[in-house]
């Protein structure tokens, strides 16, 4: 049997796109998968070994700094066929493997140079010349590697066309079951599930929730989910004044996300305009359409083309609270058309805009860099 490893430093080891998507469909088509990365599998699913990396430190820098010497010996035990990696801090790993004749996969997530200028925790003139660096460091390594994955076109065409195919992260069909979907789902409940801060639309979504109330009859409550590291926000969204209509339910694992959609009337995804966010796939999108919801979203070109023509939801300024609120009203007082849309969503999502579309392209590639002299 075939062997793959997947390495990862900042994701947790039951991350949706590497362990549930990636490494699940590697595993069903025969290839033997290890995975290394932090964190426990809540389960042990079939066909993948973790390898449990140990805990890194908070600070950023530290961590990238001591990430070649803990994960590099972990992989080289486990001889691998193939070293499939996620985070550009693991770029320097990526090239030690390749030195010591190994196959090697950079999985890019998302479109870095430009996710750079939106980093607050660094000063604004060194967020270009950063970007600029990571831009040409990862142009030369990919030239070295046997294959890039990228999860959009827009982050695919800054790499070598030959060795570079795009995996986009949509969902898994049989994590959103209809039969669990509420027939009538909470009249003016509103979800958000990702991380949550300020440049994704946090301030913007709790103010839009209370203009709604204003001018509504219905309960209208915005309920969140995700990891949040600004405890500024975190006051906030725990605070006494918005308790009565916000409710923040940390982290979930995949059925609680599931279990919180079931019973959600839309989802939102009101990201602020940045360059990173613009051309962007966000996968809680897609999944909010998976579950059958319509969706509210930032009116940025991409996103338009999706949601019209797929007829699944409302654009909104995303800087714009009362705007958002006005769709918020909207689902809330046309519950037949929201469920509309929610159905039309729920049927591009079985036709196409699903994980088993997007497996064959991630197979073909296993299959020719496996064939392929070292």
């Amino acid at each position: 049997m075939r062997r793959v490893c997947h390495l990862t430093s900042v994701h947790r080891a039951d991350d949706v796109r590497i362990t549930v998507k990636e490494c699940a469909s590697l595993a069903r088509a025969g290839w033997e998968v290890h995975l290394i990365a932090q964190g426990e599998l809540p389960s042990k699913p079939e066909g993948i070994t973790h390898h449990p990396l140990p805990p890194m430190p908070s600070s950023r820098w530290q961590r990238m700094a001591r990430t070649t010497r803990r994960i590099h010996p972990l992989a080289i035990a486990v001889d691998a066929d193939i070293y499939h990696f996620h985070d550009p801090e693991l770029i320097p790993v990526g090239l030690l493997l390749k030195l010591q004749g190994r196959k090697v996969i950079y999985d890019v997530h998302e479109d870095v140079p430009r996710d750079v200028l939106t980093k607050t925790w660094l000063p604004r003139p060194v967020r270009f010349a950063v970007s600029h660096v990571m831009a040409a460091t990862e142009w030369l390594a990919s030239c070295l590697y046997d294959g890039i994955v990228a999860a959009t076109p827009t982050i695919a065409r800054r790499f070598p066309l030959a060795k570079t195919i795009c995996v986009r992260n949509y969902p898994r069909l049989d994590e959103f079951p209809l039969e669990s979907r509420n027939t009538e789902p909470c009249r003016g409940i509103f979800s958000y599930i990702g991380l949550i801060n300020r440049i994704r639309g946090i301030n913007e979504m709790i103010r839009a929730t209370a203009l709604a109330r204003t001018e509504s009859k219905a309960d209208i409550r915005l309920e969140l989910a995700g990891p949040c590291r600004d405890d500024d926000i975190i006051q906030r969204i725990n605070g006494g004044e918005t308790s009565s209509y916000l409710h923040y339910h940390g982290c979930l694992d995949r059925s609680g996300v599931a279990e919180l959609l079931a019973k959600t009337q839309a989802g939102l995804v009101v990201l602020h305009p940045a360059q990173s966010f613009c051309e962007a796939l966000p996968v809680k999108m897609f999944e909010y359409i998976a579950a059958g919801l319509p969706v509210i979203v930032s009116d940025f070109p991409l996103w338009r083309r999706i949601v019209e023509e797929v007829g699944c939801g409302l654009l909104v300024d995303p800087l714009d609270p009362e705007d958002t609120a006005r769709a918020m009203r909207w689902i809330v007082d046309h519950p037949a058309e929201a469920r509309a849309m929610g159905q039309r969503g729920r049927t591009a999502v079985e036709q196409r805009l699903n994980w088993d579309n997007e497996v064959p392209a991630l197979l073909d590639l296993y299959e020719r860099i496996a064939k392929s002299p070292l």
